[in-house]
């Protein structure tokens, strides 16, 4: 029972902030292309937008409860590209407003990945 309580809490804890980015990454693509690394390939708005769609599924997948393992599991793995690719390059480039952003994306999306792999262990458990 305590297990089922603490699932549906991490599971909403989780959905909100989710759900919450997606719509940020769409909304604003266009500040991606400051961001621009070189490391994606294709053009950064593009990986905004496919972004954004991904976090808001993997956010409306989870929530449904279907195939919630999966998507939290691929989720933390667009997170830490993410964060790995196109945030922590850009923390020493550009002006200080870029570097304070960058840092705190890149925080955002490691936080947001340590908590889908921590539904995702949870979740493989349930019953």
């Amino acid at each position: 029972m305590e297990q089922v309580s603490r699932l549906t809490y991490t599971r909403w804890m989780l959905v909100f902030p989710l759900g919450l980015s997606g719509v940020m990454y769409l909304f604003h693509f266009t500040g991606w292309n400051q961001l621009s690394t070189g490391v994606l390939p294709g053009h950064p708005g593009w990986w905004a937008l496919a972004g954004g769609a991904m976090m808001i599924a993997a956010a409306i997948f989870i929530a449904a409860r279907r195939f919630d393992r999966h998507a939290a599991a691929g989720i933390a793995l667009v997170l830490s590209v993410f964060a790995a690719a196109v945030y922590a390059p850009c923390l020493g480039q550009g002006d200080t407003g870029m570097q304070i952003s960058s840092g705190i994306n890149l925080i955002k999306d490691i936080v947001l990945a340590a908590a889908s792999l921590a539904y995702a262990g949870l979740a493989s458990t349930r019953i």
